[in-house]
């Protein structure tokens, strides 16, 4: 009969309840200019991230004195509580945990993601995407990205936070960025009014975020090329002229 019933049953049960309880630990993540740490696993996260293991080499890697021996020091002062914390989520769960759930362990930084979350998933969203980007972590980078696509619906005809975001992304991506026409072509299926001019916050976005403009245009022509190849047997019409529903959508247009 067994002294003590073990505290994980598989490998993958031991790792998560390792960090969760901060056991056997010897990386610590400084991030948010120092306001916040995590307290990770050099064996679970330097394999899946090549910045990290580049970092935890000797002739680089910064060490701390620690109850449990060195640790050590990686300083992300730049990257956010948020999109660190999704970042190690992912690291053990391959999936990360909006609003619900943190790695840290520590109330501060539990209160700071959560208030964030609450605040809008969108912009912490596209903070994981960010941070994916940043670190070449590619599957969290697609996640990111049909995660922050999915939280776009819920405030598609929310003027203000749909601006907000809109500008988030643009001085958050580059030029070539796939979020970019994700925004782009979200935003011509859903919020015809402001295209028409009859939305003065999400018209003014569109001339103050001039690439956005751009973007927006290619997505509509491309919609209007669709829409006019849907309805070869019938005489073209230009999409949108006639729109007259409550909320700017159109039965007949493509998906």
């Amino acid at each position: 009969m067994a002294l003590c019933v073990p505290a994980a049953s598989n490998i993958e049960h031991a790792v998560r309840w390792s960090l969760s309880q901060k056991m056997y630990t010897d990386l610590l993540i400084r991030c948010d200019n120092g306001k916040h740490e995590i307290l990770v696993h050099k064996a679970v996260v330097c394999p899946q991230s090549k910045f990290l293991q580049n970092s935890c080499k000797k002739e680089w890697a910064k060490t701390t004195t620690r109850e449990d021996g060195p640790t050590t020091v990686v300083e992300l002062p730049d990257d956010s509580i948020v999109a660190v914390n999704a970042m190690i989520d992912y690291f053990y769960h391959h999936t990360y945990f909006p609003q619900i759930y943190s790695s840290t362990g520590t109330s501060q930084a539990d209160t700071a993601i959560k208030s964030a979350w609450k605040a809008s998933e969108s912009q912490c969203h596209l903070k994981v995407f960010v941070i994916a980007d940043k670190y070449g972590l590619d599957h969290l980078h697609a996640h990111a990205r049909q995660e922050f696509s999915k939280s776009l619906r819920s405030i598609t005809q929310q003027s203000d936070k749909f601006a907000i975001i809109i500008k988030a992304v643009y001085e958050n991506t580059g030029s070539s960025d796939p979020l970019r026409s994700d925004m782009a072509t979200m935003f011509a299926k859903h919020n015809k009014k402001a295209i028409k001019g009859d939305d003065d916050k999400l018209t003014k976005i569109i001339a103050e975020v001039p690439e956005f403009g751009r973007d927006l245009a290619k997505s509509l022509c491309t919609r209007y090329d669709k829409l006019r190849l849907k309805n070869t047997t019938k005489k073209p019409q230009r999409w949108g002229c006639n729109d007259t529903s409550s909320d700017g959508s159109s039965d007949s247009e493509p998906e």
